[in-house]
């Protein structure tokens, strides 16, 4: 696969201006000459190959292929409890090579940390590389911070919905997810609480278990994504 780079603008041009950070990382780390093949993606599912054509100091002339669209990520919503430090930042990356839907952080009883809003703008560029890494042509979003008791209310009906608890002893088939939409709750490193844990079963949700391990919060989101990535693989 060729180097990718992040391209926000409309891909229909079929010659566009590469420029900052993406430019520098071309020209600068890549070390790219007129004649360099490398691809394009614009974070709304579109992709497109091209060849480089100008080099200067601070931009490139990139001249594009064909657009392909690929079809955008569904089905799989994690709502998490923030990790600590930068293991959130993992998190976020592996979450978006895994192809999950979308991010909503949590607020909980125990929760130790709380992101400001310039935090999570961040973290889209964790989004970015491992979208550049994966292949993936959509980025991830990851919502605003909300508290769990906000979440559950505007859980649509429809969803199916679960939550990581060490006490459970129910672990679904992959296959029993199908291709209908599934939100999985994982809470801090303390845990949920029994009365938060009543208030996600009253929602209708199911207590899953991940084994008879006691794993870190951001290990049990990426168990829970690669479960739900298998299930796709057996549709």
């Amino acid at each position: 696969m060729p180097d990718r780079f992040f391209y926000p603008e409309s891909l229909t041009d079929s010659e566009i201006l590469l420029t900052g950070t993406e430019a520098h990382h071309l020209i600068h780390v890549m070390r790219a000459q007129p004649g360099s093949t490398i691809e394009l993606f614009d974070g709304r599912g579109h992709s497109a190959p091209g060849t480089v054509s100008e080099v200067r100091r601070k931009d490139a002339v990139i001249q594009l292929g064909e657009v392909q669209t690929s079809p955008e990520p569904q089905g799989f919503t994690l709502a998490t409890a923030v990790p600590k430090g930068d293991r959130f930042r993992w998190l976020i990356e592996k979450a978006t090579e895994l192809g999950i839907t979308r991010v909503q952080p949590l607020s909980t009883e125990r929760s130790v940390v709380s992101p400001r809003e310039t935090k999570l703008k961040k973290m889209e560029q964790s989004v970015i590389a491992a979208c550049k890494q994966s292949g993936r042509n959509w980025l991830m979003p990851i919502d605003e911070m909300v508290s769990l008791e906000e979440f559950l209310k505007n859980v649509p009906k429809a969803t199916r919905l679960i939550v990581a608890d060490p006490e459970a002893k129910y672990l679904p088939q992959a296959t029993e997810l199908g291709a209908s939409s599934c939100v999985a709750i994982v809470g801090p490193e303390g845990g949920l609480t029994s009365q938060e844990l009543e208030q996600i079963r009253a929602a209708g949700a199911d207590l899953i278990s991940l084994g008879d391990l006691i794993l870190r919060t951001e290990t049990a989101t990426i168990a829970l994504a690669g479960w739900w990535r298998l299930s796709q693989s057996s549709q």
